[in-house]
């Protein structure tokens, strides 16, 4: 808008100062050329009303300019204001990631530390029976293997 203001507002200051420039002669009727052409012959009154006009058409192009400005000023700062905004949920989402990071590895940490006090107390427990403990990486297995010992009446098999 602020550009159509723009022309239509040169459009009229050129076309009033051609017509100034063309038709610089005096009497009761003027007959208006421009460029070698006759635009019309017009008397005093529609001299006047032709300037009337000219005007307004010269008022409501700085009024399409100043509302394009105003427009574009507006547009400016909501876009400045968005990304504001977006800065400040960038750095409110980093934070929170931050943090969920920190809980975590927080949440890791106790578990490890809950884990290692648990294999401590089975230590101890053991070192204390005096029994032998399997330890917990190797897996415990249903059936123990059979063994074979010699006996006087036959080879057999038998589980201790």
């Amino acid at each position: 808008m602020f550009l159509l203001g723009l022309v239509l507002l040169g459009a009229t200051g050129a076309f009033v100062g051609l017509l100034i420039a063309y038709n610089s002669a005096g009497g009761p009727d003027y007959t208006v050329t421009m460029f070698n052409h006759t635009l019309g012959t017009l008397n005093s009154l529609e001299i006047f009303l032709a300037g009337i006009a000219l005007t307004l058409v010269f008022c409501l192009a700085l009024a399409m300019m100043f509302a394009g400005a105003r427009h574009i000023r507006r547009r400016a700062a909501d876009r400045r204001t968005a990304l504001r905004e977006a800065r400040q949920a960038r750095a409110e989402r980093d934070a929170l990631a931050a943090r969920l990071d920190a809980e975590q590895q927080e949440r890791e940490q106790v578990q490890e530390n809950e884990l290692e006090r648990e294999r401590e107390r089975e230590r101890e427990r053991v070192y204390a029976n005096d029994e032998p403990v399997r330890p917990e990486s190797e897996p415990v297995s249903e059936a123990e293997p059979v063994t074979k010992t010699p006996h006087t009446t036959g080879a057999a098999s038998w589980r201790p």
